[in-house]
């Protein structure tokens, strides 16, 4: 737990300094008239999208190791340097909370042990398929390596997520599992934010609070459990949190503000944490339809540039890892480099991810491009409670949500919020078709229930029922923390370590690699793939970092 909190207040460095220079980058565009307007967690969101994209650019050369870290901190302290005047002024002038300081702060504190305690213990899905501890120990041991899809697919997915987590995980200096402090720090970050903007809401529009504090809930819900995991789902679902919250406060008079920027910055970095996310374009074109009329061509520069910033180095870094711009998606392969991935691979890995985001069973290969009703009721059975409950409720209000925006929009009310509401049923709906894993559409999922709600609402809701909903998290809070102390052992100093593997070391071709027995895992062992890898598989070079290929022979 000390070591994730230490751990913690270093990001927290890290992610403001970045994130301070978008917000200076932005400041200088008109777009915003006063940075103390930005609430303080989403700088440090602005900073961790930044900071995915300055690792992604090093590790094209280097591992992400004691180096990059000696460069990304050289650069941070010299920015906050250049700006000691302006950062003065801004601490000095921050928003307070509005008579709720000591309630958000007893609340925070109570999360912040519980997100503590479920970040030290061990991990639900470390290395999930060979996926994330493997891509993680890749990151960490050798700078970007052509064709590792070759090796095993899913170590080429090319999360900035897993960048960011390699990032903070200090391999160089223990042996300790530290994967999850980047993922746990993006919990308290929502934890602290929805909190602050509830509490907030009291003052202006009480209603607000049931998105705030219902996507707390809901987040915690859904993935308490793996806190201590390194996948990319937690970060992309509380970003689409963070993104449908900054929506709702959008300065309703200037359509054109900070928040619309910080929409079109972050809608790029959740796609680069997971191709997944592209759904969430919805949101991005809905948005731009609102506000058609105010766009003009700097607004346009702004969202190339931002989108440009963040997709030109992914797009490349899919291009080292597999030769394919948009791996996995079955297109676009625009180069002829020895270390592409084979095609009918993608297409077979599309269908694969199809069928058991459908069917999360053993047999999940039957039911590939099957109808809708022959693998809807294996996947409601297979969904926990939770899951359950939250489709029924969603599903029950659903048409009255839909028949409230209808009407919104005949008689030209709340149109904003209706907008925003339709993006993200529009981003559920392709979820649902494309690839209907709960963990996937969250992000997408909960703003549609709880936007649809505060439509349903219409405002009355007193800030007392708000204050009770913020009450609720704390005992919410409180019973977590008890629980988990009384379930499990964890350390008061180190998070918990990975269980050894079970692997065996095969020849293929020239070179020995790991293979994965038993429940597939090799966490920290390198090079590993499964039990039986494409026997044309061979090394491009003598080192780990030349690649791998697939013989054409």
């Amino acid at each position: 737990m000390l070591s994730t909190l230490l751990v913690w207040i270093y990001i927290a460095f890290l992610s403001f300094t970045y994130g301070w220079l978008w917000l200076n980058l932005l400041s200088k565009t008109g777009y915003l008239e006063c940075k103390t307007q930005v609430p303080l967690e989403i700088i440090l969101v602005a900073g961790s999208g930044v900071l995915s994209i300055i690792i992604g650019v090093l590790h094209v050369w280097l591992p992400v190791s004691f180096i990059m870290q000696l460069i990304i901190l050289a650069g941070s302290l010299f920015l906050l340097w250049h700006w000691k005047k302006d950062l003065r002024s801004f601490f000095a002038s921050r928003k307070k909370i509005n008579g709720y300081k000591v309630l958000y702060y007893v609340i925070l504190f109570t999360f912040s042990i519980l997100i503590l305690i479920h970040a030290a213990q061990p991990a639900t899905n470390p290395d999930t398929g060979l996926y994330h501890a493997q891509t993680i120990k890749w990151l960490n041991t050798c700078r970007i390596v052509p064709g590792l899809g070759n090796l095993y697919g899913p170590l080429a997915l090319n999360s900035h997520a897993h960048l960011l987590m390699s990032f903070f995980n200090f391999s160089f200096i223990t042996t300790k599992i530290l994967n999850q402090t980047w993922s746990s720090f993006i919990f308290l970050l929502y934890c602290s934010y929805a909190l602050r903007e509830g509490f907030r809401s009291f003052k202006y529009r009480p209603v607000f609070s049931i998105y705030y504090f219902g996507s707390l809930f809901w987040g915690m819900v859904f993935f308490r459990n793996w806190i201590s995991s390194p996948t990319p789902d937690t970060g992309v679902m509380f970003f689409f949190f963070f993104l449908f919250g900054v929506l709702l406060t959008a300065d309703r008079s200037r359509k054109l503000s900070w928040q619309v920027a910080f929409m079109f910055f972050l809608l790029p970095v959740v796609i680069s944490f997971k191709l997944s996310a592209i759904f969430s374009g919805a949101a991005g074109l809905a948005w731009l339809l609102l506000i058609r009329k105010q766009v003009n061509s700097r607004f346009i520069q702004i969202i190339v540039l931002q989108g440009l910033f963040v997709l030109v180095p992914y797009c490349t870094r899919n291009v080292i890892l597999t030769g394919h711009i948009l791996y996995p998606l079955p297109a676009l392969n625009l180069f002829n480099f020895d270390w592409v991935v084979p095609q009918p691979w993608l297409s077979s890995y599309q269908e694969g991810v199809a069928a058991y985001s459908r069917v999360p069973t053993v047999n999940w290969s039957f039911y590939v491009n099957k109808p809708f009703i022959n693998w809807i009721p294996v996947w409601w059975v297979n969904q926990d409670k939770p899951v359950q409950i939250f489709m029924l409720i969603l599903v029950i209000l659903l048409p009255f949500i839909i028949w409230r925006v209808i009407r919104n929009i005949k008689f030209k009310l709340d149109l904003v919020l209706s907008t925003v509401w339709l993006s993200a049923l529009i981003a559920s709906l392709a979820w649902f078709f494309f690839a209907p894993a709960p963990r996937f559409g969250f992000g997408y999922l909960v703003p549609t229930l709880l936007i649809g709600t505060i439509l349903l609402v219409r405002g009355r809701i007193s800030f007392k029922l708000g204050l009770f909903m913020g009450l609720l998290l704390g005992i919410y809070a409180l019973n977590g923390i008890y629980k988990q102390v009384y379930r499990q052992a964890f350390s008061f100093i180190w998070p918990a370590g990975y269980p050894t593997p079970i692997t065996e070391i095969r020849q293929i071709g020239k070179i020995k690699i790991r293979v994965a027995l038993g429940i597939g895992r090799c966490y920290n062992l390198l090079p590993c793939t499964v039990p039986e890898p494409h026997p044309g598989l061979e090394r491009r070079g003598e080192k780990l970092e030349d690649g791998f290929r697939i013989s054409k022979n």
